[in-house]
């Protein structure tokens, strides 16, 4: 599976959205930055882990021939810890973002190997992407289209509904023809005065993903500092029960194969 970040304008949050769902997904997930704007995995997350990784390298791997799956495992950060239930991994993003046009030919490949069984010890990882601004000139459409889903971030104020309701149907029109699979829904990130039925309502889009504001728990799963208080906050009980749930109707709408299973 194949899920999308993506934000209207200014900042509601997808890069945080991004990192709490891939840390709470009910699966071995890999959180990938393909913010072309840059990525605060390295400064962040993974300070002290290691600064060599990065999808920069992929793009030069790319334009000297078609990407493998293990040429995106070579880039991978492990997130989790040995014996854990799941794997995480973690694909940091650009460090110069005046390198963004650099990525243009990667989207489509990427896109490709990201269903590719090979990636991660347990097989299938599914990818949540950190995808940036919608009007961003290097926004990644080719890895958009090719989602599963889809989720615009938004905050339940109305600047950034505005913000929402102005980009949707842009975001709709570019995905059609192309992203007849992906469903497009809204995260909604909750620090302001409009409910989610207000939010689905005047957006005209489904809620798939609600999380409560909370600064501390933001400050501790971005710098992975007090794991276990992190993983007992709203924020994260949030994203476990909204992730499980987004893979939940995700599986019942993928068409069924001929032994009865899902594709």
């Amino acid at each position: 599976m194949l899920v999308c970040l993506a934000n209207a304008k200014g900042a509601p949050g997808a890069s945080v959205t991004a990192l709490a769902l891939a840390t709470a997904w009910p699966a071995d997930s890999l959180l990938a930055e393909c913010d072309p704007a840059g990525g605060d995995l390295r400064t962040g997350l993974l300070t002290g882990i290691g600064q060599g990784r990065t999808i920069a390298n992929l793009a030069m791997a790319q334009r000297n021939g078609a990407i493998s799956a293990e040429d995106v495992s070579g880039q991978l950060y492990a997130l989790h810890e040995p014996g854990t239930d799941h794997a995480r991994f973690a694909l940091p993003g650009l460090a110069d973002p005046m390198t963004a046009a650099a990525l243009g030919g990667l989207w489509e490949p990427l896109a490709s190997v990201a269903g590719d069984a090979r990636i991660g010890p347990h097989g299938h990882v599914d990818v949540i992407a950190d995808c940036g601004r919608l009007d961003h000139p290097h926004a990644p459409w080719p890895l958009m289209r090719a989602a599963d889903l889809v989720l615009l971030t938004v905050r339940s104020t109305l600047p950034s509904i505005m913000a929402a309701a102005a980009r949707l149907p842009h975001l709709r029109q570019a995905l059609a023809p192309h992203g007849q699979g992906s469903e497009i829904a809204v995260a909604l990130v909750e620090n302001g005065p409009y409910s989610a039925a207000e939010v689905g309502d005047l957006l005209e889009a489904r809620i798939a993903l609600r999380l409560p504001f909370d600064a501390t728990a933001v400050s501790g799963l971005n710098s992975g500092q007090r794991p276990r208080r992190v993983a007992r906050s709203a924020l994260l009980r949030a994203a476990r029960n909204g992730a499980s749930e987004i893979r939940r109707v995700r599986g019942m709408q993928r068409p069924h194969s001929a032994d009865g299973g899902t594709s």
